[in-house]
């Protein structure tokens, strides 16, 4: 899918072309040949249900032929995992792939266990409290009940994102809202879930005694046996792994590389820098906390604005920008470490 000329287009088949998908049914089976499907169009060509479709039957409001209103049905049927599992955008995972997604994307950690390590946001630990009292949620109900108020849909939607890319939570259903009478009104809105309430916690964790960069392999090589011509690139951002990579997890729990911005920034010169100021500035920078890490990488190694890097991990950019204040006064003065 695609904007031109403010009008979005969609990039998909004809009807009578071979490995068209026509029936939601056909879509399911697609999904479970290939393993996992994003939605739309992205970086890897083909890998999408939109390029399998036929463009003009998207948003028709027919659920027999409409790939939109299939996504609810999918959803619904629990046939196949659904959320924004590709690059932070919507796509289906099949229940035999499921389980190598929550191990390799969960890093070994249940919940609890990030929040424990520290490697969870406030927000976070109040969105997945709500799911420990109930087995779904409306996505305006976890908005209000989280305390995400007047102006914080950015936050939320950033925090959300995460939970379904770190596989604690999928879209389980798409429903109507009911008003006092029971009565539906409205359009479909989003319902919310653990994975574990969905198909239990055996089936989702059934991937936990591997290695979560095992797991990771695993995804790599279906998607590079299904798609030969995608680069290591193209599967990295879209599927976030690449070939014998660890979990992006653990990458940023041992620490931030050095590019040369980063240590301009802190007026360091890396020719001048011995192996062992090198490693004295990597302990430092490990020592600092899990989100002033994650602004401090997102910002130098990848460019990032704070504004971005806010929506990415669930923060006010004016947060992002006291985080990363913080973190380099303490860089510039490891003893406030």
């Amino acid at each position: 899918m695609a904007k031109e000329s403010d009008t979005w287009i969609m990039h998909g088949v004809a009807e009578d072309a071979p490995g068209c998908i026509h029936t939601v049914k056909e879509a399911i089976s697609y999904i479970n040949e290939i393993g996992f499907l994003p939605l739309f169009r992205n970086e890897i060509p083909g890998f999408s249900l939109e390029e399998r479709t036929v463009p003009e039957n998207w948003w028709s409001d027919d659920s027999l032929r409409d790939p939109w209103q299939w996504r609810k049905i999918i959803a619904g049927s629990k046939k196949v995992a659904y959320g924004r599992f590709f690059a932070g955008k919507a796509g289906f995972i099949s229940l035999a792939w499921f389980p190598y997604f929550v191990n390799y994307r969960r890093d070994g950690y249940d919940f609890d266990a990030l929040w424990d390590d520290e490697k969870a946001s406030i927000r976070q630990k109040k969105i997945m409290d709500l799911f420990e009292e109930e087995d779904e949620l409306y996505s305006f109900e976890v908005k209000q009940k989280a305390g995400f108020g007047k102006g914080g849909e950015k936050n939320f939607e950033g925090t959300i994102t995460r939970l379904q890319m770190q596989t604690y939570l999928c879209i389980r259903d798409f429903r109507r809202k009911k008003n006092k009478a029971g009565r539906e009104y409205g359009m479909d809105v989003a319902v919310y879930s653990k994975p574990e309430h969905i198909w239990g916690y055996e089936s989702v964790t059934l991937a936990y005694s591997e290695e979560p960069m095992k797991s990771g392999k695993r995804i790599f090589r279906q998607l590079m046996d299904k798609y030969p011509s995608a680069t290591v690139e193209q599967i990295r951002k879209v599927v976030g792994v690449g070939p014998g990579e660890e979990p992006l997890k653990k990458k940023t729990k041992k620490s931030v590389h050095y590019p040369a911005n980063l240590l301009k920034a802190l007026q360091l010169d890396m020719e001048a820098l011995t192996a062992d100021q090198m490693r004295g500035l990597e302990f430092v920078i490990s020592q600092l906390k899990e989100s002033m890490q994650d602004v401090v990488r997102l910002h130098y190694e990848q460019v990032m604005k704070l504004a971005q890097i806010g929506e990415q991990i669930g923060l006010s950019r004016c947060r992002c920008s006291q985080l990363h204040k913080i973190a380099m006064r303490k860089l510039q003065n490891p003893k406030c470490v």
